[in-house]
């Protein structure tokens, strides 16, 4: 991936408003500027302060992801959503700071 579309992404994510109702939900205020690839995510669980999380697509599909280097602000996030590049081999996530880390996908959960 290329870090001017990850850029472009940090820039769409602070400047869009993440809506989660008390159903657990979600949207964003405007869902025709989300980038080509990208959904929101619920980081469900921090593994080993960083060594990899569990995620929740907006399929329902539940994943581990193991990170490439330490995910340093998994904890803080989780269960908060955040937005993610899923792919079968490497996925990408950023949190509403815009803070990138990047991971292998490693199983499917559920």
């Amino acid at each position: 991936m290329q870090w001017d579309e990850i850029n472009r992404t940090i820039y769409i994510i602070k400047k869009e408003t993440l809506i989660i109702s008390s159903s657990n939900s979600i949207s964003l205020t405007s869902n025709r500027i989300m980038p080509e690839g990208w959904e929101v995510a619920l980081l469900v669980k921090d593994i080993d302060y960083g060594k990899g999380v569990i995620i929740r697509r907006e399929n329902g599909e539940v994943w581990y992801l193991k990170a490439k280097t330490y995910c340093l602000w998994a904890w803080k996030h989780k269960n908060k959503y955040v937005f993610l590049k899923f792919g079968r081999l490497s996925s990408i996530l950023i949190n509403e700071d815009g803070e990138v880390s990047e991971f292998w996908t490693k199983e499917m959960l559920k």
